[in-house]
């Protein structure tokens, strides 16, 4: 889990480099809220940090879960070979000499993470497997942060753009190649 910047850093001054926002499983952000909302979390605040916390889980439990999802929650060959189309296409599409991005989704860890992470999400279903719809609910929170479009481009736009390629790759993976609609 990390901040937008540094502690020693008042606001954003610059985004992290590659290697180190890849290290970062999702990004997530946290909503807009109105003046009430934002009120009552400052008051809330106050509350929260007088509360006595409560262990509910210990260490062993959560490394016997992590365990049992690591090794008893299956991912089929056809699950792979989506992922792995879908993170092909995060790494090349976005790098094009004719598109006017930085960076596509570098590396490995693109991969992994959705092989991780659609397995806890698979297990949270109470499923000993792995579905599409997993990997395509985990996708583009696993890959926004790892595109760079450049420089003034909307996020909207991001969005949009990595919509395309999941839905490319699950044409294909349907085997309608080169269908995206």
């Amino acid at each position: 889990i990390a901040t937008a910047n540094p502690r020693d850093v008042r606001g954003v001054v610059a985004r992290l480099g590659t290697a180190f926002s890849d290290r970062f499983t999702f990004r997530i952000d946290s909503p807009q809220y109105d003046r009430e909302q934002r009120i009552a979390i400052m008051l809330g605040q106050e509350e929260r940090a007088k509360a006595e916390v409560k262990k509910v889980v210990s260490v062993e439990d959560i490394l016997t879960v992590r365990d049992h999802i690591h090794s008893e929650v299956e991912i089929n060959a056809h699950a792979a070979v989506f992922i792995e189309r879908l993170t092909e296409r995060a790494r090349t599409r976005f790098t094009d000499e004719n598109d006017f991005s930085r960076h596509g989704a570098e590396g490995e860890r693109p991969a992994l993470w959705l092989v991780r992470a659609s397995k806890a999400r698979a297990f949270t279903a109470e499923r000993a497997y792995v579905v599409l719809d997993d990997i395509v609910k985990l996708a583009y929170p696993i890959l926004r942060h790892r595109i760079d479009l450049g420089f003034g481009v909307p996020s909207s736009e991001k969005q949009k753009r990595i919509e395309e390629i999941i839905n490319e790759a699950l044409w294909e993976s349907a085997g309608v190649a080169g269908n995206s609609g």
